[in-house]
C-alpha cells in the first residue's frame, strides 16, 4: 500500500510527460515547482497504483493491495509524504495492514536474505546487498525521482551490534485484556512500599499491557510445549504424564530380572571381570529361585542377557523354563555388572567405604571403577537401540542389581537426588519395566530442553503424527510461575502451596514492577484468581560512587565479600537498610557512608555490650520497677524505641525501622 496523510495537502506536478504527486511541503525540496492540481490525502483514498515490482505471492494473495490509503504517521518533514508499507517490516506498517486487511507475505528469511516469494533478481540476497539490486533495476527503468543519503536509525544486537530488521512473526499470546480488571481490582488488596506505585507505575503498567507474547524464537530456552496434527489442530502438553502417554512406541514389552543368587552374593564380593566372575556361579538355591520366577513369567520373544557368567546361567534356565531356543538369547555388553576396578573380588562393604552415601556413586570415580553416571549412559544406550530396532516384541533383560537400578531410574526419569523413587532388585526377581522413549541428553538424564525434545516423536489418540511448534518459552514464564513452581505444584505439594497462596512478601528493585511483579501477579490471577503477593517492598539501584549503574564489564564496582570482611554484614545491612534505596530511589554507594555506620551504629553497639558484660557481674537483678527518674526514663525511652521497630517493620518501612 502507499500511506498518506488525510489532511496534508497533494499537489500534481507535470515534468515532460510524467505526472508526480507529492506533498506539496515537499515539492520545492524535489524541484517541482507548479502544481497542476491539488487534492488532499483524503481525496487520494482507493487509488490503485502499480507495483515497482512484480511479486507473484502478493498478486496471488487475497486482500486490499496495491491501494492508497491513510495513516496516522506520515508527516510532511522528509521525502515525498507518501509512505511506502510493506506490511510485515515495521509496527505501524503491521497495525495498517492488519486495519486495512492486506496480505501479509514475508520476503526475508530469519537470517536476513530474500526468500523464493521476493522478485528473482533478489532472491538469496541479503537485504542490505540487494539495496544496490533494487536501485540499479529502478534507475533502468526510470523510476527514481531523486536520489541521495539519508541517515535512518536501526535497532542493533545489544550484544555483537549487528543492525536489526523489524519483522513480524507469528507468536503464542496469553489473553491479558480478557483478565484487566480483575488484576487491578486483586492490586487493591496489595500493601506496596512506597506506596504511590500501586495506584501510579504498577497500575499504569497493568492498564496499558498488551496481551502476553510468550513464544520467543530461540535456539536455547524451555520448548514451547505445544504439538499440532496435520490439520494444525492443537495440543498442549501439561504434564510428564501427559507425554508418557502422548509419546510414541515400539510396542515392545519389557521385563527385568536380576540374576539368580550367586556365590559371590553369598560371600558379599564384587564380582565383574573375567578373572573373578567365573568362579562365581549360582547356588543351588539361586537355580531354584530362578527357575520359580521363570514360571510366573508371561511369554518372551527375546531374552538379551548380560555376559557374566552368573546371567548367562540364568538366561539358559529361563529360557528352558520358557521353551525358548538359544537363538532367542542374545547377549549384550552394555547390560553387564558394574566394573569396581581395583575393589574387583574385594568385599563390597569395603568398596562401599569409598563413599559417604549412594549419591555419590554416581560422580565419584576411583581407579578403574565406573560411576553409576557410567553405567546409566550404556543401559540407556542400549534400551534406546533396542526400542528403535524390535517392534511389538515381549523382551526380557537379564542384568544385575546396580545396572538394573539405574535402567529403573532412568526410565523414571529420576536422578542421584531422588533414589529412594527408585526400584532396586534382589537375586532372582522380576519386574515389569514400563519403558517410553522420553527425551533424554547425552548421559540419557531426563531432558525436556532443546534438541532433545524434538527427537521424540509424538502421536494423538488416532495416531496421527505430531509436530512441535518451533518456538520457545519466554523466560517470564518461568519467573511468573516461580510462587507455585517451587513446590512442583501440582504435582506435588499441593496443600503446602494452596496454604502459603498469596505470598507473604517479595521484594526487587523498581523495574520489576513491569516484569517480574507483573508476570507473577497475571500468572497467579489467571491461574488461581488472585494476587500472586499481599506485600511488596520495592528498592531502588544501587550505584557506582560516580552515579553510573555498577557494571561487571566496566569493573566500577567493589567486590561485596570485600566490604562484609572489611566493615562486617551488619554494617553493609543496616547502611542499605536505612538508605533511600529501600524506598524505590537510586543511592550512590560510597564506603565512607559506610564506615560512618560502622563507627556510629555498629561500633557503639558493641562497646555497650562489651561495658555491659564486664560489670553483669556486679549489676542487680534486672527489673523494670524503679522510683529514679533516670531508669524510668530509658526503660519508657526503650519501650518506645521497641514499638516503633516493629511499627515500621510491621509496616515494610525499613527507613522507619531503622
Amino acid at each position: 500500500m502507499l500511506a498518506v496523510g488525510a489532511d496534508i495537502r497533494y499537489g500534481v506536478y507535470k515534468v515532460g510527460g510524467t505526472h508526480y504527486v507529492v506533498a506539496k511541503e515537499r515539492a520545492e525540496s524535489l524541484g517541482l515547482t507548479e502544481a497542476i492540481d491539488e487534492r488532499v490525502g483524503q481525496d487520494l483514498v482507493g487509488i490503485h497504483y502499480e507495483p515497482l515490482f512484480e511479486v507473484p505471492s502478493v498478486a496471488d494473495a487475497t486482500g486490499k493491495k496495491w491501494e492508497v490509503v491513510t495513516g496516522e504517521f506520515v508527516t510532511t518533514e522528509d521525502g515525498t509524504g507518501i509512505v511506502h508499507i510493506a506490511p510485515i517490516y515495521g509496527e505501524d506498517d503491521y497495525n495498517l495492514g492488519q486495519k486495512e486487511g492486506t496480505p501479509m507475505v514475508p520476503l526475508l528469511t530469519a537470517n536476513g536474505t530474500y526468500n523464493d516469494a521476493a522478485p528473482e533478481i533478489l532472491r538469496g540476497q541479503f537485504y542490505r546487498k540487494a539495496e544496490a539490486i533494487i536501485r540499479e533495476s529502478l534507475e533502468k527503468r526510470g523510476l527514481i525521482g531523486a536520489s541521495g543519503p539519508y541517515a535512518h536509525s536501526y535497532p542493533h544486537c545489544y550484544r555483537c551490534g549487528a543492525r536489526l530488521i523489524y519483522n513480524a512473526v507469528s507468536s503464542w499470546f496469553i489473553n491479558v485484556q480478557g483478565v484487566k480488571e480483575q488484576l487491578l481490582e486483586e492490586n487493591e488488596h496489595i500493601t506496596w512500599v512506597p506506596e504511590h506505585l500501586q495506584h501510579g507505575r504498577f497500575a499504569n503498567i497493568v492498564s496499558t499491557a498488551p496481551d502476553w507474547t510468550i513464544s520467543r524464537n530461540r535456539f536455547w530456552a524451555s520448548p514451547l510445549p505445544i504439538w499440532k496434527n496435520s490439520s494444525g489442530d492443537v495440543t498442549v502438553v501439561g504434564s510428564m504424564d501427559e507425554l508418557r502417554a502422548l509419546t510414541k512406541k515400539s510396542g515392545n514389552t519389557y521385563h527385568v530380572m536380576r540374576h539368580g543368587q550367586a556365590e559371590s552374593n553369598l560371600a558379599g564380593v564384587t564380582s565383574a571381570g573375567p578373572e573373578v566372575e567365573r568362579a562365581h556361579t549360582l547356588t543351588e538355591k539361586g537355580r531354584e529361585d530362578v527357575l520359580q520366577t521363570a514360571a510366573e513369567l508371561p511369554p518372551i520373544d527375546l531374552i538379551f542377557v548380560s555376559p557374566v557368567t552368573r546371567t548367562q546361567e540364568t538366561a539358559l534356565l529361563v529360557a528352558e523354563k520358557l521353551g525358548l531356543s538359544k537363538d532367542q538369547i542374545i547377549t549384550d555388553e552394555r547390560i553387564r555388572e558394574v566394573h569396581t576396578g581395583t575393589y574387583d573380588g574385594k568385599l563390597i562393604s569395603e568398596y562401599k567405604k569409598e563413599f559417604t552415601n549412594e549419591a555419590e556413586r554416581f560422580s565419584k570415580a576411583i581407579a578403574g571403577a565406573e560411576t553409576l553416571n557410567d553405567v546409566r549412559r550404556r543401559m540407556g544406550d542400549f534400551i534406546y537401540e533396542i526400542e528403535k530396532t524390535y517392534t511389538g516384541k515381549s523382551v526380557l533383560i537379564i542384568s544385575h542389581g546396580d545396572p538394573l537400578w539405574m535402567l529403573d531410574l532412568l526410565v523414571k526419569g529420576e536422578g542421584p537426588d531422588r533414589i529412594e523413587a527408585t526400584r532396586y532388585l534382589h537375586t532372582s526377581q522380576a519386574a515389569l519395566l514400563d519403558f517410553v522413549p522420553l527425551p533424554r541428553n547425552d548421559d540419557y538424564e531426563l531432558d525436556l530442553h532443546l534438541p532433545y525434545i524434538d527427537e521424540v516423536s509424538l502421536v494423538d489418540e488416532q495416531g496421527e503424527a505430531l509436530t512441535r511448534t518451533s518456538e520457545v518459552v519466554d523466560c517470564w514464564v518461568e519467573s511468573g510461575s516461580m510462587p507455585f513452581a517451587e513446590y512442583h505444584y501440582p504435582v506435588e505439594h499441593r496443600a503446602e502451596f494452596e496454604k502459603r497462596t498469596p505470598g507473604d512478601f517479595v521484594s526487587e528493585y523498581i523495574a520489576q514492577t513491569r516484569t517480574w511483579f507483573y508476570y507473577m501477579h497475571v500468572m497467579s490471577t489467571l491461574l488461581f484468581g488472585h494476587r500472586a503477593f499481599n506485600n511488596v517492598v520495592v528498592t531502588g539501584t544501587v550505584l557506582a560512587k560516580d552515579g553510573e549503574k555498577m557494571s561487571k564489564s566496566k569493573g566500577n564496582y567493589t567486590d561485596p565479600m570485600d566490604i562484609v570482611d572489611t566493615y562486617g554484614a551488619d554494617a553493609l545491612r543496616y547502611y542499605l537498610m536505612s538508605s533511600v534505596v529501600m524506598q524505590a530511589e537510586d543511592v550512590s554507594f560510597r564506603e565512607e557512608d559506610l564506615k560512618e555506620v560502622q563507627n556510629k551504629v555498629v561500633n557503639i553497639l558493641r562497646n555497650t555490650l562489651v561495658f555491659y558484660e564486664l560489670y553483669v557481674r556486679d549489676a542487680p537483678p534486672p527489673s523494670r520497677s524503679s522510683d529514679h527518674v533516670l531508669d524510668r526514663w530509658i526503660i519508657a525511652r526503650l519501650d518506645a524505641l521497641q514499638s516503633e521497630v516493629e511499627q515500621g517493620f510491621d509496616a515494610f518501612q525499613t527507613v522507619r525501622a531503622t
